[in-house]
């Protein structure tokens, strides 16, 4: 399920649509509507990303709103294993999250400034690491 304020998919995201593997919603996802559009209370896994491509935000609002989504879920489905993106990691926001029983907050801004400063000191370290986390060089994770 992919919830966005956008009208379509974006070009990325269209093979998992095209191959039934993701559902797309147009909506506002704080809204209780879109959310049992998407059924949140039968779900058992909540991914929630900073909408960033829409304009007239700021990233303070954009990381609200994503507290609102998770808090929202997590009170309808209380079983669902939350990660959270936000744009800036403060501790209240990340104390706000752990309240509502979020598993997993990811801030990234805390990962890109370490991964910036370790290049600097080690080459190939930032090229080692894109290897391990992105899949499409043949290399992933695997339980």
């Amino acid at each position: 399920m992919f919830i966005s304020e956008i009208d379509q998919v974006p070009d990325q995201l269209q093979k998992f649509e095209n191959n039934g593997q993701m559902i797309f919603i147009s909506g506002d996802c704080t809204s209780n509507k879109i959310l049992d559009q998407a059924r949140v209370q039968h779900a058992h896994y909540a991914i929630l990303v900073a909408e960033q491509h829409i304009p007239g935000r700021s990233d303070q609002d954009r990381d609200a709103r994503t507290i609102l989504t998770a808090l929202t879920i997590e009170k309808r489905n209380p079983h669902i294993n939350t990660c959270v993106e936000l744009l800036h990691k403060e501790e209240h926001k990340e104390n706000i999250l752990k309240m509502a029983q979020v598993e997993t907050v990811i801030s990234c801004d805390t990962y890109l400034g370490k991964l910036i400063a370790h290049s600097t000191r080690s080459h190939g370290r930032a090229e080692t690491l894109a290897q391990l986390l992105c899949s499409n060089d043949g290399n992933e994770f695997k339980k």
